[in-house]
């Protein structure tokens, strides 16, 4: 979901990006931070602290920079660190004890930073981490049902893949469920896919058809498929409850090299029976037109 809210507080600066950044040195060139949240000062009087009000402006509230795609470390700026201190969360919770829907808002914003900022070496400490709290802390704890035994056809997969997406978005944020298909596919040596069932936006889907031939791939399916046979691979021997999962973690200590194998073999699974049932489509759909 789009998070629209967070902490207001008097003392507000000013994040930039783009062309603002040009001459900063600090910033390899042709990569600049983005400001990915605006806020508009309300005007209004703070009876508490005596704060005259102001003309209502936008400004950046919150910008990022993606050094991972110059080999450099990710950054996050916010306008305040008020947007971070307990003092200014008060009054998120109502009746006392029942945070309102504000504060998860907010701490999904926390979140996203979380995510943000971790390394590339240490993403498989977390995505894997994701599917297990979606699958004890949703609605999958009670919907979940196995995928059928090998060979399993690309339907089933889908229809879990399109639960699983709701419940990640729900747990770990919107976007989480490609990070997922990103390590599982790579994890199998099907990278090409990755750039292929990647979130767009309407500027890149006009550049990508300029440079080539358009097709008919439904590429947030191929991505839902995926998501739900990496997430039945990895939950499917799990214990039944989030208490068992506790006493079996023992000291917390995972073995990630099996886990990629698991995430791996499953994308592999994935795109075969992707591959069979998008083949039997298109030839069904040239024997129509024709």
């Amino acid at each position: 979901r789009t998070i629209d809210v967070l902490p207001d507080h008097a003392h507000e600066s000013v994040c930039y990006g783009g062309a603002d950044t040009r001459q900063t040195a600090d910033f390899p060139a042709g990569l600049r931070p983005e400001v990915v949240a605006w806020s508009v000062s309300a005007g209004r009087y703070l009876n508490d602290v005596n704060k005259p009000p102001t003309t209502p402006k936008l400004f950046g509230a919150i910008s990022a920079y993606d050094g991972h795609l110059a080999g450099q470390g990710r950054i996050v700026c916010d306008a305040t660190w008020h947007h971070f201190v307990n003092l200014n969360l008060l009054g998120l919770q109502d009746p006392p004890g029942t945070f309102t829907d504000d504060f998860h808002q907010i701490a999904a914003y926390y979140r996203n930073i979380l995510d943000w900022l971790t390394p590339p070496q240490r993403r498989w400490c977390r995505w894997w981490i994701d599917l297990v709290i979606a699958r004890y802390a949703t609605r999958l704890f009670e919907e979940y049902v196995p995928l059928p035994p090998h060979p399993c056809p690309w339907e089933p997969r889908l229809a879990l893949g399109r639960r699983v997406e709701a419940a990640l978005a729900a747990t770990a944020g919107a976007g989480a469920g490609w990070e997922i298909v990103t390590a599982a596919l790579d994890a199998a040596d099907l990278n090409r896919f990755a750039e292929l069932v990647r979130p767009r936006s309407a500027a890149d889907d006009e550049e990508r058809r300029a440079k080539t031939d358009p097709h008919l791939l439904p590429v947030a399916d191929l991505r839902a498929g995926v998501i739900g046979s990496v997430f039945d691979a990895l939950v499917s021997g799990l214990p039944p409850s989030p208490d068992q999962f506790d006493r079996a973690d023992g000291d917390g200590d995972h073995d990630d090299g099996s886990i990629g194998g698991l995430a791996a073999e499953a994308a592999r699974s994935a795109i075969d029976a992707a591959r069979e049932h998008y083949t039997r489509a298109a030839k069904a759909t040239l024997d129509l037109v024709g």
